[in-house]
């Protein structure tokens, strides 16, 4: 004869929760595992989106991100027009003349 136990298992829409989900969830609540400068930023962090600070601040990096990428636009624009400027005066042997004259300068 084998006996067979069957633990209790809540009914389900009862409401309860599974022991081992229970104590998890529990845990998780009281902050098991997370440390207290942690639980400060998150409080913080929190207090920031209720009050519109953290929504302000994404939109001031929103705005600070569009003019990086709008300056470094101009930067390589700015940079073709040099590089094409350098090579132009290098033809033309603008660039050996204004080399001798600092050279000499120099000297």
């Amino acid at each position: 004869v084998v006996a067979v136990v069957v633990a209790a298992a809540p009914a389900i829409g009862s409401g309860a929760t599974p022991p081992r989900r229970r104590a998890a969830h529990e845990a998780r609540g009281a902050g098991a595992g997370v440390s207290p400068p942690s639980k400060r930023l998150m409080r913080s962090l929190l207090d920031a989106k209720r009050s519109g600070t953290l929504q302000a601040l994404a939109e001031e990096f929103f705005h600070a991100r569009e003019d990086i990428v709008r300056s470094a636009g101009n930067f390589r624009g700015l940079k073709e027009r040099f590089k094409l400027a350098v090579l132009s005066a290098h033809r033309t042997g603008q660039l050996q003349r204004a080399a001798g004259e600092l050279a000499s300068e120099i000297q």
